[in-house]
């Protein structure tokens, strides 16, 4: 089965949205890892982070609504839309979920914003992911 996105680093989407004027990056993780873990910090570049949870909290349940929140976020259907969660696997959902419903350059952040678990430790944040790679982001 092919996918209809892109898999890319983290290092790749920072580069992709600082070059890309129109690229949009949509945190698809719920807003207790927004709030406590951080967002992604895009200020430097005159851009805005979408928030819009393809899960929902606390009972992670699909959005129903992640179509209409993109739709909402004023996302162009043919823009750059980079999706980004903890360690890739929401993202992918949601940048799937994008493509099957009209988006036609959709990203998966495959590392995400935590990366992957390293086996030595069992910690994220030590081997990739966007906070590893030192890429702009805030705690609110």
């Amino acid at each position: 089965m092919s996918m209809g996105y892109l898999n890319i680093s983290s290092v790749d989407s920072w580069n992709i949205l600082r070059e890309v004027d129109g690229a949009q990056l949509v945190d698809v993780r719920t807003q207790p890892e927004w709030k406590f873990v951080g967002v992604p910090d895009l200020t430097s570049i005159n851009k805005q982070v979408k928030k819009i949870s393809i899960f929902e909290y606390p009972d992670m349940e699909i959005n129903n609504n992640f179509l209409a929140d993109l739709d909402e976020a004023e996302l162009k259907r043919d823009a750059k839309l980079i999706f980004i969660c903890r360690s890739g696997g929401r993202s992918a959902i949601a940048a799937e979920l994008a493509v099957t419903n009209g988006f036609s350059d959709c990203y998966n952040v495959m590392d995400g914003f935590e990366g992957y678990i390293n086996p030595e430790s069992n910690h994220r944040n030590e081997t990739s992911g966007w906070k590893y790679n030192q890429l702009p982001w805030e705690q609110s």
